[in-house]
């Protein structure tokens, strides 16, 4: 009887522990998951339309916003009125997941876009760029990247030392190595969706926290020839990396320029090419044959003060120290005072 007590005890803990760990697979594979490849956290996100949901669309003009949400509806609103109205062009985002408890969760910008594409988050980005040609790179590049110390060592203790280009991998500085991959994983989530290339001639490439001042029109900007347009300001020794238009036959190309950063047998530091991410733009553009046009800035980044606090220069200490500045006619809007982009805007803006 004990013997036959013990059997059914045993045979009880079997069963559930199966159910458990079917239970644990099916809630893994949910649809509306996102699984954090470094963490392996579970994330309700917020899920774009299917495209075969989506209506006709007549523009020829799409804007990608790249990166986290910031800046809020105030900053937002100007996108619309001054960019996508003005234009006729739809709106696609290309973020990091946004929770039901995110701060924007219930943004504008989710409800207006036509297309989101999530990108993945990574502790160490190194582990990104495994992706992209493998782990080669891990010998042949990045053994080779220069830390703080031996940039001070070969450099000298003097302004602009400070590289952010290798940012994202441990023991480096900045955040170069997010934007670099982040555009390459939008490259691959276009090629996925077919018809983005039959629906649009024009693309906008930018990040979600810019204020626009005043309209800028662009169907005057020619994209023949490889051009692509880029902003005044902002250029860092290189090529501003915050806003670019280009065609769709060089949309791809201009996304994938961390396939030059680890093409070669073997990685060369050189200041004048990798000291940031503008810098390495310019040089990868420019081996690519873009020709670089130049138009009048009338957008500048910016921070909501409530809702952005872990911008570095957005806080209140910094406003207090006039590094931060608060945005005239707008309610809690803030912009980087150590920048020239908000008074060339300014001056842009008021000269139409």
């Amino acid at each position: 009887m004990v013997i036959l007590l013990w059997c059914c005890i045993i045979y009880v803990f079997i069963v559930a522990s199966i159910g458990a760990k079917n239970n644990r697979n099916n809630h893994t594979q949910h649809p509306d998951q996102f699984s954090d490849p470094e963490t392996e956290k579970e994330v309700k996100v917020i899920k774009s339309p299917s495209l075969s949901s989506l209506p006709p669309t007549s523009n020829k003009t799409l804007v990608i916003l790249v990166g986290g949400l910031r800046a809020g509806e105030t900053a937002w609103n100007s996108l619309y009125r001054n960019i996508l109205d003005p234009n006729d062009a739809d709106l696609a985002l290309m973020i990091e997941e946004v929770s039901s408890e995110h701060v924007y969760s219930k943004s504008s910008l989710l409800e207006r876009s036509r297309y989101i594409w999530y990108y993945p988050k990574y502790k160490d980005w190194s582990n990104a760029l495994d992706l992209v040609n493998g782990t080669q790179w891990r010998k042949t590049h990045l053994a080779n990247f220069p830390n703080r110390s031996q940039l001070i060592h070969k450099y000298g203790w003097i302004p602009g030392t400070h590289v952010n280009i290798f940012g994202g991998i441990p023991g480096f500085q900045g955040s170069g190595m997010l934007l670099f991959m982040i555009r390459w994983f939008l490259s691959q989530k276009i090629q996925e969706t077919g018809e983005i290339f039959e629906s649009y001639d024009k693309f906008i490439v930018t990040r979600p926290d810019n204020y626009y001042q005043c309209p800028s029109i662009i169907s005057s900007f020619k994209l023949e020839n490889k051009a692509v347009w880029v902003p005044e300001g902002e250029d860092y020794f290189g090529l501003c990396d915050r806003f670019y238009i280009t065609s769709k036959e060089n949309l791809i190309e201009s996304l994938e320029i961390i396939t030059d950063f680890l093409g070669g047998p073997q990685f060369e530091f050189e200041y004048s090419i990798h000291k940031n991410t503008e810098s390495f733009l310019k040089y990868s553009w420019e081996v690519r044959g873009f020709n670089v046009q130049r138009f009048p800035r009338v957008m500048f980044t910016c921070a909501d003060e409530e809702s952005d606090p872990d911008i570095s220069w957005s806080n209140k200490t910094r406003i207090k120290k006039d590094k931060a500045m608060r945005v005239p006619g707008t309610s809690g809007l803030i912009y980087n005072r150590q920048r020239d982009e908000f008074e060339l805007s300014q001056r842009n803006c008021a000269a139409t």
